[in-house]
């Protein structure tokens, strides 16, 4: 027996440690849907999608872990033609994922003051997060299961799939539409995504950062 053996609490310790620490690495969206893990506590994520087309819409998100348990996520979307429009995201994680071994789980409310067209959705989400062979090594593999209640109310399924430890697909349901596309990590907190939502073309990137 390891001497991790004698010192369960430890291992559990170090355990919740690097599901923290592979949080960090990750969005708490697929692209759009929900996940079971959150931005962590004193840590930031400035994000911008721009679709590369004429008159294309653009959107800012801005989020961070307010809390060990809560995190709030606020967007802002430019339509052409359009108001803008802003969107405060609210979500509460029971637990984070802890690879190969437990799954993540949130609840929590996108669009709470109903100001977006996709409206207001409570939401409960699970992430089962597994550790998969990438061409270059070990990467975290990612499915998401979970559901929006009220008049929007349906399932969602969502999936972060590694190529190799830097670039991974992306693709998922929310219910009203299809998104899928690819993620390039080139350091730890930066990503850059070419996506679609639906038949919009979009080109993002993302930054996190922990204080």
């Amino acid at each position: 027996m390891g001497a991790f053996g004698y010192f369960p609490s430890v291992r559990a310790a170090l355990l919740f440690a690097f599901a923290a620490l592979t949080a960090l690495a990750s969005a708490d969206r697929v692209i759009t849907i929900p996940t079971g893990r959150k931005i962590p506590f004193k840590a930031v994520r400035a994000e911008l999608w721009y679709q590369p087309t004429k008159d294309g819409t653009t959107e800012y998100y801005f989020g961070t872990g307010l809390t060990d348990l809560f995190e709030i996520e606020v967007r802002t979307q430019r339509l052409p033609q359009r108001d803008v429009n802003t969107a405060v995201d609210l979500s509460y994680n029971i637990i984070g994922p802890i690879p190969d071994l437990t799954p993540g789980i949130s609840i929590g409310v996108q669009d709470v003051a109903n100001a977006t067209l996709d409206g207001r959705r409570p939401y409960a989400a699970l992430t089962l997060r597994q550790t998969l062979s990438a061409l270059d090594g070990d990467a975290n593999g990612d499915v998401t299961l979970g559901v929006y209640a009220g008049e929007r109310g349906g399932a969602f399924i969502g999936v972060s799939l590694p190529i190799t430890t830097r670039i991974r697909l992306l693709g998922e349901h929310n219910r009203y539409r299809p998104s899928g596309g690819i993620e390039y990590t080139p350091q730890k907190g930066l990503a850059l995504r070419y996506f679609a939502r639906g038949a919009q073309p979009f080109v993002s990137i993302s930054l996190t950062r922990r204080f």
